[in-house]
């Protein structure tokens, strides 16, 4: 079978990356929402009791300005609804995560210095996060992560409000709504009051998403990178691997898995780079957690938060939404097991 081809080393790693990414932020999320589901409304008062409890509360502090239940229909003032109180749990669960598992907080003062110093792997990157001035809110996203779809929605934003820039022009390019593009005064005193949102997606499917979008089909952006990857995938890890084969470069999975565990240090392309990682949850106190598998409703929600449900929504549609079908998990993943 194919896992014969696989070393020990290789295999561990694999399901390292894919394990902790999945206990981290995937599985217990999963868990948090269908408890949710079982009880619709608990007391506000109870539910701020029992975070308050946790050292976790006290440790992060909470940055929110904006009330995630105020305006919202049959919102009352002892209730949370559903989405309240997975947001709640949600957030609650990746402070204690961050504190229990690895010792780590957001550092005081929350600063661009500060977040780049103290990240575990390297620096959070932020040329997926994208702000917006008159609303102060901005999102963190990541490539095969919704980061597409994000984009489109914050340009549509920015062109449907008012605020005025100092060189009182429009919008240019995509470079404006970077958060990452501000000077560190901007970035520092943005970062502390605007809402922080974080969209995640379980590590599995996006992986796979990564391999059919750049390795099978091989279009969109820097096509000849990619064609590249997959000829090197052949070379690397196909026993007896013919020139043709090499240069047609049609990498399988276990091919390509083997490629992104082997490579996983020095190798670190955005589209399969661990989004824990990249974003550095740990390091900055989000104040909404979303995921791409509860996007609709997740999204729905943070508008109406916001006061931009008027203004903007996102649909998700890509091609490679299909990469979370049960059926091509097991198809593709099952090459990896026995």
């Amino acid at each position: 079978m194919a896992l014969r081809h696989i070393n020990k080393r290789t295999f561990s790693c694999i399901l390292l990356i894919a394990g902790f990414a999945i206990v981290f932020l995937y599985r217990p999320l999963m868990m948090t929402d269908q408890a949710a589901k079982k009880e619709p409304y608990i007391r506000q008062n109870d539910l701020v009791k029992m975070v308050n409890r946790d050292e976790t509360r006290a440790a992060y502090g909470t940055t929110q300005t904006i009330s995630m239940t105020a305006d919202l229909p049959g919102t009352a003032t002892t209730q949370i609804t559903d989405m309240e109180k997975r947001q709640m749990m949600r957030i609650q669960h990746k402070n204690t995560t961050c504190l229990e598992m690895y010792e780590t907080k957001p550092p005081s003062p929350l600063t661009k210095e500060n977040l780049s110093s103290q990240a575990t792997h390297s620096p959070p990157k932020f040329d997926t996060t994208y702000f917006n001035e008159d609303f102060k809110f901005f999102v963190s996203t990541s490539w095969k992560g919704g980061n597409t779809n994000w984009r489109k929605a914050m340009r549509t934003l920015y062109h449907k409000t008012t605020v005025k820039r100092s060189n009182n022009t429009r919008l240019n390019d995509d470079r404006d709504l970077i958060f990452g593009n501000l000077n560190s005064d901007d970035f520092n005193s943005r970062i502390k009051y605007f809402f922080k949102v974080i969209f995640v997606r379980n590590p599995l499917v996006r992986l796979l998403s990564a391999y059919r979008d750049k390795i099978v089909e091989q279009k969109r952006v820097r096509v000849s990178i990619y064609r590249n990857v997959a000829s090197t995938c052949v070379k690397i890890y196909r026993k007896g691997a013919t020139v043709e084969e090499i240069e047609s470069g049609n990498a399988t999975f276990l091919e390509f898995a083997q490629y992104v565990s082997d490579t996983y240090q020095i190798k670190r392309d955005p589209h399969w780079y661990p989004i824990f990682n990249r974003l550095q949850p740990c390091l900055i106190p989000y104040d909404f957690i979303g995921k791409m598998e509860t996007m609709d409703t997740d999204t729905q929600y943070l508008f109406k938060v916001l006061k931009i449900d008027d203004l903007i929504s996102i649909e998700y549609a890509y091609a490679h939404g299909k990469s979370s079908q049960i059926d091509l998990l097991r198809k593709y993943y099952g090459t990896l097991t026995k």
